[in-house]
Parts: C-alpha cells; sequence; structure tokens
C-alpha cells in the first residue's frame, strides 16, 4: 500500500508540472499511471483473494470488485484499464 501512495503522489507531481521539451515528463508520467494502475490492480486482486474468490486478470479482478463493493466508478476504471493496455 506505501508503493501504491508513493506513485500516487509521484504522478500527481508529474501531472502538474508543464511538460519538457524532450519529453522525458511525459515518459515518466506514462510510467507512473502504468505503475500506479498495475499496484491498484494487485491490491484489488489481494483483497479479493483474500475472501476466497477465485479471479483471473484485472478484468475479472474489476468486475467482482465492483460486486463486492471495492470499485464504485465503473466507467473510470474501464477507462483507466483501456488507457492501461493502450500504454502496455
Amino acid at each position: 500500500m506505501r508503493k501504491l501512495s508513493s506513485c500516487y503522489v509521484t504522478i500527481t507531481s508529474c501531472i502538474e508540472n508543464e511538460p519538457d521539451e524532450d519529453g522525458v515528463c511525459v515518459d515518466a508520467t506514462l510510467h507512473r499511471f502504468e505503475v500506479c494502475f498495475e499496484l491498484a490492480i494487485k491490491v484489488l486482486e489481494n483483497m479479493i483473494v483474500y475472501e476466497e474468490i477465485k479471479i483471473e486478470g484485472a478484468g475479472s479482478a474489476m468486475r467482482v470488485g465492483w460486486k463486492l463493493g471495492l470499485l464504485t466508478d465503473a466507467e473510470v476504471w474501464l477507462d483507466m484499464y483501456e488507457k492501461n493496455k493502450m500504454i502496455v
């Protein structure tokens, strides 16, 4: 959970700064988004597995997470999921 918080602080900092000419900040922001999303999914998966529910992958974790009330805004999560697939 500490890693996720650290990534969130870093990505927020990158987003608030003006983009640099060589694209390093943009690249770093994309990487931080990917890391934050992956960590969030891992935390979600761990919470679901703790409940002894079998899941397979991020999509499955998000579906079960919504059913369990762990995720509240389906559109935002689906948007992040799609954007993460574009990066990877």
